[in-house]
């Protein structure tokens, strides 16, 4: 498995300040979370982390599919706008989604595991 740094991270392992055995757990870590989640899923997450806790992004119902795993694993939520527009049985305008203290822990666990 082939794995990016960001160029701080990269030139630390190329000093060796970072050695094999982390390198190694990082790549598991990594495995497991794109075994389990998709990397739209993750990508989601990371950038939910991102926002301040009483935040949200907008987020169409009819592709929450695409996030089912995250939702399956308590890690967002979705809190539905009532109104909006609809094309016969389809809602067209966002809800909004956020991360729960589940998935801020979720993503804290990755970071810890990396470092």
């Amino acid at each position: 498995m082939t794995i990016l740094f960001c160029p701080n991270c990269h030139r630390r392992a190329d000093r060796g300040e970072i050695d094999r055995k982390s390198l190694r757990l990082y790549k598991l870590n990594l495995r497991f979370a794109h075994d389990k989640y998709s990397q739209l899923e993750m990508d989601v997450l990371f950038e939910l982390n991102r926002l301040p806790s009483d935040q949200g992004m907008p987020w169409v119902g009819f592709n929450l599919i695409l996030l089912k795993r995250h939702l399956e694993s308590g890690f967002i939520e979705v809190s539905e706008i009532g109104s909006g527009q609809w094309i016969g049985d389809i809602k067209t305008t966002p809800d909004v989604i956020s991360i729960t203290p589940q998935g801020r822990q979720f993503i804290a666990d990755l970071e810890t595991k990396e470092s």
